[in-house]
């Protein structure tokens, strides 16, 4: 049973309802709280990528650019 159904059945009743919007608000932040945590996961992992990614592209950086596709070739498939 959701507590939008214990919201409805028993809204009348003083003596539950600030109990269900208390337990309503509750779930509310955990839910917020969890879903930050998950964001802050994946721009965790989103910054890591491009710090490995610089890392890699700065590697490259004193070779030069390729003049041609065969030299391009020769960089990348040794």
């Amino acid at each position: 049973m959701g507590l939008e159904e214990l919201e409805g059945q028993f809204g009348d009743d003083e003596t539950f309802l600030p109990d269900i919007l208390t337990k309503r608000d509750e779930v509310r932040e955990a839910f917020e709280a969890r879903r930050q945590t998950l964001q802050d996961e994946r721009q965790r992992k989103a910054q890591s990528v491009m710090d490995a990614a610089s890392r890699i592209l700065s590697g490259l950086g004193p070779r030069g650019p390729p003049e041609d596709a065969g030299r391009a070739e020769r960089l990348f498939c040794q």
